[in-house]
C-alpha cells in the first residue's frame, strides 16, 4: 500500500505534483527500506567479525600445536641425553618409560581442514607469525 501510494504520486500527470528526489528519499516506504538495509548491514558485519575470531582461533589452536610437538621434540633430545649409550650396561635404567600416551594424532574434521588451509599472515620475520626456533638454551 505505502509502494502504490509512493507510485501513483510518481505517476501523477501534473509535474507540480510529482514528489522531488528528497520527498523521495523520505517516504515511508523506502525509509523503512532503508533502516531494513541498515539492520541486514549490521548482521553481515557480525557475521565476518564472528566468522574472523572462528579463523584467528583456528590459528591459535594450530599455533599451540605446533608448539606442543616442537617442545616434545626437545624434551625428547633431553631425555635422550640422559641415557646411558654404551659402555656400562649393568645400570638399570631409573626413569620409567610413559605409558597410554597417543601414537598418532586424530582425524582432522571437515571445518578444521578449512580453517587450516586459511592463510597465515607473515609477522616480520616472514615465518607465518610463528617465532623462530631457537635451540640455544638446551
Amino acid at each position: 500500500s505505502e509502494a502504490k501510494d509512493l507510485i501513483s504520486q510518481l505517476l501523477s500527470e501534473d509535474p507540480a505534483n510529482r514528489p522531488n528526489c528528497e520527498e523521495i528519499m523520505k517516504h515511508p516506504w523506502l525509509a523503512d527500506a532503508q533502516a531494513t538495509a541498515d539492520s541486514q548491514r549490521k548482521s553481515l558485519d557480525l557475521l565476518h567479525t564472528v566468522k574472523s575470531f572462528k579463523a584467528w582461533n583456528a590459528r591459535q589452536r594450530l599455533k599451540g600445536a605446533i608448539k606442543a610437538a616442537v617442545f616434545i621434540a626437545r624434551m625428547n633430545k633431553v631425555v635422550a641425553s640422559f641415557k646411558p649409550t654404551g659402555g656400562d650396561t649393568t645400570q638399570e635404567e631409573t626413569t620409567p618409560e610413559p605409558k597410554n600416551l597417543p601414537t598418532k594424532l586424530p582425524p582432522l574434521s571437515a571445518d578444521d581442514k578449512q580453517r587450516l588451509s586459511m592463510e597465515v599472515p607473515e609477522n616480520e620475520n616472514g615465518n607465518g607469525g610463528l617465532a623462530k626456533e631457537n635451540s640455544s638454551h638446551l
